[in-house]
């Protein structure tokens, strides 16, 4: 009796894959459908790899030129949830698993790649780490963040801002009852120019303590000298092979270095090649 009881909890166990296991189920055509590999890539792309299955929709929509084409036009092929059901299927045909059962008697086969929980109306949908694993190794999905620099992870949250502005003020209020209140810190890689230190010095004695764009006084004295607080701005940027020279660098507040960068239709560069 005990051993039988020892051999039911080892069954149950099964359930749990490893990450060889989602690996050879990944890379297995005859199990995992493309539809399944988008959809696991697109819940990978979540923060914390999670999300509930309407808002997983909403961002496969957005990215039509992935959806997968069927006799009724180009859409997800099923709903989300009969496509988990049937690569679970398929796994169960192969691999000795286990699933457990909802109170009407059918399995639940999403529990197979997901951690679930309900946050109020929504059921949220987490990947297990085996598969996150999985997925990262057979190259599946870009490790996120890794070997991205700082400026492609805030080009990255510029885009999520875009997405955000085209959806509805009742989704983002949604997402916000629902998302963490301390931001996930991750790690980045940092490519920096070891600047000419001359230059700074000479472009700000050049400008004394005035924007060379606005001519506005410096906004304020920084702490420890005393002096106005001006940025330094190359005019062709270092990253675009543009040189550390006294010539290709003005002194600009912080109001004209953002426009610089971010309102350039506007911003007359003439006037500071001029300078």
């Amino acid at each position: 009796m005990g051993e039988a009881t020892h051999n039911y909890k080892m069954k149950i166990m099964a359930t749990e894959l490893t990450k060889e296991q989602f690996i050879e189920i990944l890379l297995d055509e005859k199990i995992t459908k493309p539809e399944n590999i988008f959809d696991f890539q697109t819940i990978y792309s979540f923060d914390n790899h999670q999300a509930p299955a309407n808002r997983v929709v909403r961002k496969q929509w957005k990215h039509s030129e992935r959806l997968l084409v069927d006799k009724e036009g180009p859409r997800p092929v099923g709903p989300i949830n009969s496509r988990i059901g049937w690569l679970g299927k398929r796994i169960a045909k192969k691999y000795p698993i286990t699933l457990s059962k909802r109170e009407n008697g059918t399995y639940r086969y999403w529990d197979l790649f997901f951690n679930g929980w309900n946050e109020g109306n929504l059921f949220i949908w987490q990947l297990k780490s085996n598969l996150i694993k999985a997925l990262e190794e057979t190259g599946l999905v870009e490790k996120k963040n890794a070997h991205k620099t700082i400026d492609q992870i805030n080009k990255e949250f510029e885009e999520k801002v875009k997405f955000s502005k085209n959806d509805s003020e009742q989704e983002r209020q949604e997402r916000l009852k629902l998302a963490n209140k301390r931001p996930i810190s991750t790690s980045a890689q940092v490519n920096v120019f070891l600047r000419n230190p001359d230059v700074k010095v000479e472009i700000l004695r050049r400008a004394n303590e005035h924007c060379e764009y606005c001519q506005s006084p410096a906004p304020f004295k920084k702490d420890g000298d005393g002096e106005g607080f001006l940025e330094v701005h190359h005019i062709i940027p270092l990253a675009e092979d543009g040189d550390d020279t006294v010539e290709n660098a003005v002194a600009l507040c912080p109001n004209c270095h953002r426009h610089a960068h971010y309102g350039k239709n506007s911003f007359d560069v003439e006037r500071l090649k001029a300078i």
